[in-house]
């Protein structure tokens, strides 16, 4: 697993996708994705030490999957932009 920030993890296969991948990451583009809470609230720790600007972290172990378009049936509830 690589770590580091969110818009250097990622890249696109198809420059067609820039913009709409931009808004919908937002302002995370710059975010600090980690391992753990833990290792982000140490690095938080860190930053508010040292006087350093805040930054937003995603520790993996907290994110979740974002059910795929294939299994919409299964979200009756829910509305999907694709919808």
């Amino acid at each position: 697993m690589q770590y580091g920030r969110l818009v250097s993890l990622c890249t696109l296969r198809d420059t067609k996708y820039r913009v709409a991948v931009t808004k919908v990451m937002g302002h995370n583009l710059d975010a600090i994705v980690c391992d753990s809470a833990e290792t982000a609230r140490l690095a938080i720790g860190h930053l508010k030490t040292h006087r350093h600007l805040p930054e937003t972290f995603l520790p993996v172990n907290d994110l979740y999957d974002v059910p795929s378009i294939d299994n919409v049936n299964r979200y009756e509830h829910h509305i999907y932009a694709a919808d």
